[in-house]
């Protein structure tokens, strides 16, 4: 068990960062302009690259991994939402949002892993 909690920490975290943190780093102004147009600014896009990106990698490395999983899914369960109030289907909107919050509170419910830093 304690090996599957490690595969799944770091597969989740790069999933999570090579799917959407490393793209929200590399083009941050656009990440922040999308963020002022749905009305988050510049504090939203901000804390998207700190969950997304850093805390994902945080994920990988084994460093913190609850509490980094949990701030992700905090992010995901503003992305479900936020989907939600769209009116997006499931497939098209928050289908991906809702499969990383399972993830994520799975691995910060659940605890560490033998390996890495941990809390």
């Amino acid at each position: 068990m304690e090996y599957a909690i490690i595969v799944l920490q770091v597969l989740a975290g790069a999933a999570m960062f090579f799917g959407n943190g490393l793209g929200k780093i590399k083009n941050f102004s656009g990440t922040v302009q999308w963020f002022q147009s749905i009305g988050f600014g510049k504090a939203g896009a901000a804390w998207a690259v700190l969950t997304e990106g850093v805390a994902a990698v945080l994920l990988m490395l084994g460093i913190f991994p609850r509490i980094m999983a949990g701030l992700i899914a905090v992010t995901m369960l503003g992305a479900i939402f936020f989907h939600l109030k769209n009116k997006d289907s499931f497939k098209k909107g928050w289908e991906e949002a809702f499969l990383y919050f399972i993830i994520m509170a799975f691995i910060a419910v659940m605890g560490v892993s033998p390996w890495g830093l941990g809390i």
